[in-house]
């Protein structure tokens, strides 16, 4: 039996998103600008941008929520939640989210550079 399984994600824009250039969005994410206020007896709509930056990875299963910024070459682990902003060239993992270390690239020379 063979099965095919397409690589999907959900973008709720109730509120703008952006995404900047060399990006990865895994399967599964899911970015959401939308929320409901529990204080209200009605549950008002509440909505908030969420901007990727250059370089950034949300990983498979990984939840962004409205107001997010997801920092220049920043990391969100698969399945993690994030509920606030994520620093530049950080590394995030849980639920909440939280930094777990400093991401750190090669050059095309192989060495390192942060």
């Amino acid at each position: 039996v063979q099965t095919c399984a397409l690589p999907i994600c959900w973008l709720l824009n109730l509120a703008p998103i952006t995404i900047a250039s060399h990006v990865c969005i895994s399967q599964r994410a899911f970015l959401c600008t939308g929320n409901h206020d529990y204080k209200s007896p009605t549950f008002d709509l509440i909505t908030k941008p969420i901007h990727v930056g250059k370089g950034a990875w949300v990983g498979a299963g990984a939840f962004v929520g409205p107001g997010v910024s997801v920092s220049s070459h920043a990391v969100l682990t698969a399945g993690s939640v994030a509920t606030k902003d994520l620093e530049p060239y950080g590394i995030y993992q849980g639920n909440p989210a939280v930094l777990v270390k400093a991401r750190s690239l090669r050059t095309e020379d192989g060495g390192r550079k942060t």
